[in-house]
């Protein structure tokens, strides 16, 4: 009985000792929460990179070979075309995160580079217009 009496026992401000903790387990949800976050943010820039890579390959290849890569399949382009997008504006919001955390813990040099980069990102972002995706998309 008296262990009983230990669990629904108060403190000194009238609260069950049930309240306390999870009073106190209310101040590890916004680190929690934090922690998700970057883990988040990290593991999207881990694919972003990938994906950037690819459409920089495929456009120099393309580049170089005169548009015999993508005028080999029709499919080329337009996967291209949404890889691309897919890679720029999710690299957007991590450039953007990552020059803001940076600013806010001092280091203003990298911050800048980060929100530059993300203004490149944000500006450079215009319709491919590339002869296998117009053909595709008017046809």
């Amino acid at each position: 009985m008296i262990s009983v009496m230990n669990n629904v026992s108060t403190s000194n401000v009238g609260k069950p000792v049930i309240i306390e903790k999870l009073e106190q387990g209310q101040q590890y949800i916004p680190e929690t929460l934090r922690l998700v976050a970057a883990i988040i943010q990290e593991s999207l820039a881990e694919l972003v990179s990938p994906l950037l890579m690819v459409g920089l390959i495929l456009s120099m290849s393309n580049f170089l070979l005169n548009g015999a890569v993508f005028s080999f399949n029709v499919a080329i382009p337009i996967i291209w075309v949404v890889v691309q997008s897919v890679a720029v504006d999710a690299n957007l919001g991590v450039m953007v995160v990552r020059g803001v955390n940076n600013i806010h813990k001092g280091e203003y040099a990298k911050g800048m580079i980060y929100l530059g980069i993300a203004g490149a990102l944000l500006f450079a972002h215009k319709p491919c217009r590339h002869q296998g995706v117009v053909n595709v998309l008017d046809a």
